[in-house]
């Protein structure tokens, strides 16, 4: 293998092409010299060093000549807002919007200007989403975060100048669903006790222990991922132990409490000491998502014959099953996480109220026989005023 030519500070070798990584006058300078040969690099390198000079002496003059600077001339680019928004977010879900990221580098490279990026920009890759057959609300996600990039492009400002010109911004609230139609909406599904049980057994245990996990207490898949053991909280008085998550790790931004049954506490010891900070693990590492290849695959199998249903699933069952125990819609948003009008955060957090919601989710280790509403796989969903199609159906 022939050893690649070191190269001078500001160019880097990335597979066989040298590309430029450096920062002049506080403005980065990154892309393609489209060549391998090191001097053919060097003269490139020079030549982008002198457009930002120039350019930086041009937006300094106009400046003082308080004319306006035009946004292009500060030679942002997608890449340096996508850098900016990391910069500025917190969340907590980093790897899934690198991966979006990438997959959309096809029709929006991170050396895009940011003034070229428009509606059309990303039209081509929307298409391909829907060609594939994704649903309007996972296309309408990746519209909405490039979307959420632009809109902290266009509050930055160099020297009063804002990176991102507003007339260009996307239409945040022009979504795709009128593209696709309304069919596309999916209505949870509800298993049975027999479905569950078939399910559960082919599963592999980590994954087992978190569905099984999500069916006693309503958790999201977020939710048990991120689950912590520093956020178990002992209740003295009831003698019982619970997960309180940060509002950071809630949906609606607000602390969480989660309640235990028998079964969900089994589930906890069971896991306690596999990993110093998570508790549901896999190899000793931590579980990023557990509708991994391994769940898609076994729902398909001829045993278990459930290739329809989906992690979230286990949340509707769970507060379907309460519904069943004539458990209060109220108790049921409180375990699920929703918020409430006129109720605080904290009130669930109440002895007194703890009480009742453990009462709530003992309920289900009873494993009664009730009859429930199931969403209609025939129906016209463009036509649904309520969660589900009224046909009856009996939970054995």
């Amino acid at each position: 293998m022939q050893t690649k030519k070191k190269l001078p500070p500001g160019l880097v070798w990335r597979g066989e092409t040298i590309h430029i990584n450096t920062n002049v006058c506080n403005e980065d300078i990154r892309g393609t010299t489209g060549t391998d040969q090191v001097k053919k690099a060097q003269v490139f390198l020079e030549k982008k060093k002198v457009e930002v000079r120039e350019r930086q002496e041009q937006i300094k003059e106009m400046k003082h000549s308080n004319l306006t600077v035009p946004p292009e001339m500060l030679g942002k680019t997608y890449g340096d807002a996508v850098k900016l928004y990391f910069q500025k977010t917190n969340h907590k879900d980093r790897v899934e919007e690198k991966a979006k990221i990438e997959r959309m580098k096809w029709c929006l490279p991170l050396e895009t200007p940011l003034n070229d990026i428009h509606e059309s920009t990303i039209e081509p890759f929307i298409q391909a989403k829907i060609s594939q057959g994704c649903k309007a609300n996972t296309i309408n996600d990746y519209k909405q975060f490039v979307g959420q990039i632009l809109n902290l492009s266009m509050r930055k400002e160099d020297g009063g100048v804002p990176w991102r010109n507003r007339q260009h911004n996307l239409e945040r609230e022009k979504t795709i669903h009128n593209v696709i139609p309304e069919m596309d909406v999916r209505i949870g599904y509800v298993f049975s006790w027999e479905e569950q049980d078939r399910f559960l057994a082919a599963l592999p245990a980590h994954l087992r222990d978190a569905s099984l996990y999500s069916l006693n207490t309503g958790a999201r898949m977020s939710e048990i991922a991120n689950l912590r053991w520093e956020w178990e909280i002992y209740f003295k008085d009831l003698d019982i132990k619970a997960f309180r998550i940060p509002a950071k790790f809630h949906k609606n931004k607000k602390p969480k409490l989660v309640v235990l049954n028998s079964i969900a506490r089994e589930i906890i010891e069971r896991n306690r000491g596999k990993h110093p900070e998570r508790v549901f693990s896999f190899k000793g590492k931590p579980v990023r998502r557990f509708n991994s290849t391994a769940f898609q695959r076994i729902r398909k199998l001829p045993q278990v014959n459930l290739a329809h249903v989906k992690f979230h699933d286990f949340r509707t069952t769970f507060s379907t099953r309460l519904g069943g125990y004539e458990v209060s819609k109220d108790t049921i948003s409180i375990l699920m996480g929703h918020t409430i009008k006129g109720i605080t955060a904290d009130y669930a957090f109440r002895t007194h109220n703890v009480e009742l919601l453990v009462e709530a989710v003992d309920k289900l280790v009873e494993r009664k026989t009730f009859t429930f509403v199931q969403a209609n796989e025939n129906l016209d969903h463009t036509k649904i005023t309520q969660p589900f199609e009224y046909v009856e159906a009996t939970i054995n």
